[in-house]
This record gives structure tokens, C-alpha cells and sequence, in this order.
């Protein structure tokens, strides 16, 4: 088991996302830029694995296989 970008989901700056080690989880933990966070599974829908934030595009890439997912976790860009 890899560790998180950070370390806590309160590190995660505004405008901009982080995988976080939660236990035997990874999360994903956007922050917005009004300082909401928001946190989704970090694992990728389609091949189980771990995404990672994009800060030039603020999406999340799949390293396996190239999808993308916005900086609210869903849908595949």
C-alpha cells in the first residue's frame, strides 16, 4: 500500500485535489475555491485504480487506461 499525496484532507489547498490515505482507503479531496471539500472514492470505476489529480486540466486521470473524471469525481471526459 502506497501512501496519499497528503496526509490529511484538511492539506488539500483550494483549487485543488489530493489523494488521501484514509485507513485502508484512498480518498479523493477536492477543495473548491470557496473552501468546501469534497471527498469521493479515489479508486477508478473502471480498472480499480488509484486516480490522480491534474492540476492543468483540475480532473482526475486514471493512470491505467487515460479516463477522466471532474474535480466532483464523476462522469468520464
Amino acid at each position: 500500500m502506497t501512501p496519499g499525496d497528503v496526509d490529511s484532507v484538511e492539506k488539500a489547498a483550494p483549487g485543488r485535489g489530493a489523494v488521501v490515505q484514509c485507513g485502508l482507503t484512498k480518498v479523493a479531496a477536492y477543495r473548491d475555491e470557496n473552501g468546501t471539500l469534497h471527498e469521493y472514492s479515489a479508486i477508478c470505476t473502471h480498472l480499480n485504480c488509484i486516480v490522480a489529480w491534474n492540476s492543468s486540466e483540475k480532473t482526475w486521470n486514471c493512470p491505467c487506461h487515460g479516463s477522466r473524471f471532474d474535480n466532483a469525481g464523476t462522469g468520464n471526459q
